[in-house]
């Protein structure tokens, strides 16, 4: 919805006076450690499988910080869909990355679970 403020606010973040930078990655550690928190409360109840969760909420940010670069939505329903898209997507990321020989979670398995974790954050949020 306002995409031009997103892509100028990580394009030229850097040219802020410190005092405003130190401000805004404040905030910015606050929304991944709240996502880092969501992602560590699913692999203590083995919905996800992942090694790090820290490094697991960064991916999740990279990738819908991204859509701001390309991703135009047409109409409402547009933006809903690929935001529906984009869960599934960071869903499956949690739910599957598996390293040292940890096994992934096997497709299907908890994603009603996976999904109420999320919800949970967001309830808590408010």
């Amino acid at each position: 919805r306002r995409w031009p403020q997103v892509l100028v606010n990580m394009r030229e973040r850097r040219s802020l006076p410190a005092d405003q930078q130190v401000a805004i990655n404040a905030l910015r550690r606050q929304y991944r450690d709240a996502i880092a928190s969501t992602v560590e409360r699913g692999r203590a109840l083995g919905v996800f499988a992942v090694p790090d969760a820290k490094l697991a909420a960064m991916a999740i940010l990279d990738m819908v910080n991204g859509m701001a670069h390309w991703f135009r939505p047409a109409d409402a329903r547009d933006l809903e869909r690929m935001a529906a898209r984009y869960g599934d997507a960071a869903v499956a990321l949690v739910r599957g990355w598996a390293s040292d020989g940890a096994r992934a979670l096997p497709a299907g398995s908890g994603a009603p679970v996976a999904r109420g974790v999320v919800a949970e954050l967001a309830d808590d949020a408010r």
